[in-house]
């Protein structure tokens, strides 16, 4: 994947919708759970949590918590 740039607004509740277009790339599905790494220099790397299947086993919430 070539390095793109899109914004998205955090709202009041701390939360952040991952665009479409990122999601649609890296196969993103409801329930799947995402796990962030803040680097020393600021950057902020968000991937599939290890493990994460594209559609987890019995999540009818849709990932909600």
């Amino acid at each position: 994947m070539t390095d793109e740039q899109i914004s998205a607004k955090l709202s009041t509740k701390g939360r952040v919708t991952i665009p479409g277009a990122i999601r649609e790339k890296l196969s993103l599905r409801p329930g799947n759970r995402l796990q962030f790494e803040l680097r020393a220099d600021g950057t902020l790397e968000a991937r599939l949590a290890t493990g994460e299947s594209a559609v987890p086993a019995g999540s009818g919430d849709g990932g909600q918590e």
